[in-house]
């Protein structure tokens, strides 16, 4: 698998404002990491927060909550590329992508009485780009302190997020020899029972004394922060798994193996190898506070459901479905899951099989199964999808898995699918309509699919059979304005998130002009215009030059991709006449022009 594109997590960009990585071999855009997290808002502007409250006609149904929220990124994708385009004139940015991670709310101030099961820590599940769900099971009782908490400001709460992101770790000139046992035998004194530590405490124990470390260097060790870092890339990559945090303490953790699952034996690591790993984010947000301003705004009703649960004879078993699936997915003809319940003998002799299909963009369902009333709750669900391309309609099934209780989550992973998503914001979509096409193969066969965003689509997920690789895409943009088409490129399949500050073109750009001098002038000055601004003394810009500053730089911003150059002129502020605009000039060539007396001529 190619690491190309990745994020390279050695030497990152960072500024008040970001925390900027460089692309794996200087393939693709730059990646941004979030300044923050915070509730998305639904198409009706309400914040996508439900807490919904279950309960049944009758006491046999004991009462519960469920607590559904759709959380969002946000970047500062502008002074990101500001600060990028001062050093490389043509880079791209792009936010950062997460693959998991884990939320959980808690109380703010001492000795609030705040019930275990909203404490703990629960999957976040990435749905392609800056879409992630969080769905929690709350007692009756958590559930009401929830609603409560909606309506009362003085109440306040908290959350943290712990993520992870794919890159690619430093490269450094070393070897490491070392024992696995050993090494983790030491690794596991510094965690707590369960074997879980801080990866800042990792990073720490690297950056002591190299001939403290249970390791044997080849190489000299240049800079410790970098080593240890990389060091604890490896640990997490070979033996570490992310895991929440056992305190609220806005840490990241890894969970390591116990000494004897690995044994003994010597382990040889050349850290000058390319090594993809991942690396956490931790941000604390308000999940509360958009959720009370749309209570404030539209009523607790926009976001409180009460759901009433009809009387059910003794054994049946209400099945409440939810698939945490991206909302338009071309290709795909059908997604759902078949429930199964093995006979249970000699109550219930035959096997129950209910077949569900999930509808966009909703996708939720209900089953109800009838079950004896000794039995337990349990079934299994194997989700399934209809995929369709230039081949025909297949069907795909996922693994089977096992169930209990009355609320099945299905994540994308569960689905015989990997799912490619890619998005555009409404700023872009203002000024073009993005066309793309992807290419792969299946056995041999070569398969594309098209597809387009617009204001009225604004995404797609592309779907492809698990396991397909080498699937590229292309995308151009075409302006909505003009005839002008912006050929974005080829690139590997991937999730993609696509704004103004994807393309080169637009953003702060900084031209260098040199005039040659050729006779006696002792003075030459230009007009300069960006090419979308009208001609007002606003807008314009004068540089002068001399035999003895023949040189400068001239930086402009281009709003907008398609028109992204600029025009200059000779300025004479006592010449009765006015030169002539040039045409239209890249912002990626410099500019040479000949200064004489009674004109200037560009000569490349």
């Amino acid at each position: 698998m190619s690491l190309q594109g990745l994020p390279d997590f050695f030497q990152p960009l960072t500024t008040s404002d970001n925390c900027i990585y460089y692309p794996y071999e200087n393939a693709g855009s730059f990646a941004v990491l979030p300044r923050s997290l915070e509730v998305a808002l639904r198409t009706d502007g309400y914040a996508d927060f439900l807490l919904e409250l279950v309960r049944g006609e009758t006491p046999a149904l004991t009462p519960y909550g469920l607590l559904n929220l759709r959380l969002q990124p946000q970047y500062e994708m502008e002074a990101a590329l500001t600060t990028l385009r001062d050093r490389y004139p043509e880079s791209r940015v792009e936010p950062a992508v997460f693959s998991t991670g884990y939320l959980r709310l808690l109380p703010i101030g001492d000795g609030v009485d705040f019930p275990a099961d909203i404490q703990s820590p629960m999957p976040l599940v990435w749905n392609g780009l800056g879409n992630v769900r969080f769905s929690l099971r709350l007692s009756s009782d958590s559930a009401m302190l929830l609603k409560n908490a909606l309506q009362q400001e003085t109440f306040l709460w908290t959350a943290w997020a712990e993520m992870e992101m794919a890159g690619v770790a430093p490269r450094l000139p070393l070897w490491v020899r070392f024992n696995p046992a050993r090494l983790l035998r030491v690794l596991n004194s510094l965690g707590d029972s369960e074997r879980r530590i801080a990866r800042v405490d990792l990073e720490n124990f690297f950056r002591q004394e190299v001939h403290l470390l249970p390791l044997e260097m080849i190489g000299e060790v240049q800079d410790t922060v970098t080593f240890a870092e990389t060091m604890t890339d490896w640990i997490r990559t070979h033996f570490g798994e992310f895991v929440p945090a056992p305190e609220q303490l806005g840490n990241a953790y890894l969970q390591l193996p116990k000494p004897e699952q690995v044994g003994d034996g010597i382990s040889e690591w050349n850290l000058a190898q390319p090594l993809q790993t991942a690396r956490p984010v931790v941000l604390q947000l308000n999940p509360l506070e958009a959720a009370r301003a749309a209570v404030q705004q539209f009523g607790l009703d926009a976001l409180v459901r009460n759901t009433v649960v009809p009387a059910l004879p003794s054994g049946m078993l209400p099945i409440s479905l939810l698939a945490n699936l991206p909302r338009n997915r071309p290709g795909v003809e059908a997604v759902g899951v078949t429930l199964r319940a093995a006979p249970f003998r000699p109550f219930r002799p035959q096997a129950i099989v209910q077949t569900i299909e999930f509808k966009p963009p909703e996708d939720t369902a209900s089953a109800l199964f009838r079950l004896s009333p000794i039995e337990p709750p349990k079934y299994t669900a194997t989700p399934y999808a209809l995929l369709s391309d230039s081949q025909g309609i297949r069907k795909l099934e996922g693994t089977e898995k096992s169930c209990q209780g009355n609320l099945l989550y299905l994540n994308p992973s569960d689905f015989p699918l990997a799912f490619f998503t890619v998005e555009a914001d409404t700023p872009l979509l203002k000024l073009t309509t993005l066309k793309g096409i992807c290419h792969w193969q299946e056995a041999g066969i070569p398969l594309q699919r098209t597809f387009e965003l617009s204001q009225q689509q604004p995404s797609v997920a592309l779907a492809f059979s698990k396991g397909t690789q080498d699937a590229t895409i292309d995308i151009s943009a075409h302006s909505l304005q003009t005839n002008q088409i912006i050929n974005f490129g080829t690139f590997p399949a991937k999730n993609l998130k696509l704004g103004l500050y994807s393309f080169r073109e637009y953003g702060p750009h900084q031209v260098k002009i040199n005039c040659i001098f050729n006779d006696s002038l002792p003075l030459f000055a230009i007009a300069l215009l960006p090419e979308d601004r009208p001609e007002t003394s606003e807008e314009i810009s004068v540089l002068s030059f001399t035999p003895q500053q023949p040189s400068k730089t001239w930086s402009y911003l281009a709003r907008s991709p398609f028109q992204s150059g600029y025009r200059y002129r000779i300025y004479s502020p006592l010449s009765q006449t006015v030169s002539e605009w040039s045409t239209i000039q890249s912002p990626f060539e410099p500019l040479v022009i000949q200064a004489i007396a009674s004109s200037a001529v560009e000569t490349s």
